[in-house]
């Protein structure tokens, strides 16, 4: 079977992003026209990162490629706290 582009929705809104993980270890993201605080923690204090954004889906990585932390925003909240599922290149 021939492999072929996967096609999202095509009301999906596509962004790459780099930025800078804030003094207190968090990141801030606009969705749905307001600000969003996705949570890091304290050892990723001032790293450069790049988001790829798709919709509500964000991806954090490092800027030599390492996922560092994935999350869905929720319309609902404006801080999504850091969970234990996220990858640490810090050890």
């Amino acid at each position: 079977m021939k492999a072929y582009p996967r096609h999202g929705d095509p009301d999906t809104h596509f962004r790459l992003r780099k930025d800078r993980v804030d003094w207190c270890g968090k990141l801030t993201v606009r969705y749905e026209g307001r600000l969003r605080h996705i949570g890091m923690g304290a050892p990723f204090k001032g790293m450069r990162v790049q988001m790829l954004i798709a919709g509500a889906e964000v991806r954090v990585l490092s800027l030599e490629g390492d996922l560092l932390r994935t999350v869905t925003l929720d319309p609902a909240r404006d801080y999504h706290p850091q969970t234990m599922g996220w990858i640490s290149t810090m050890t």
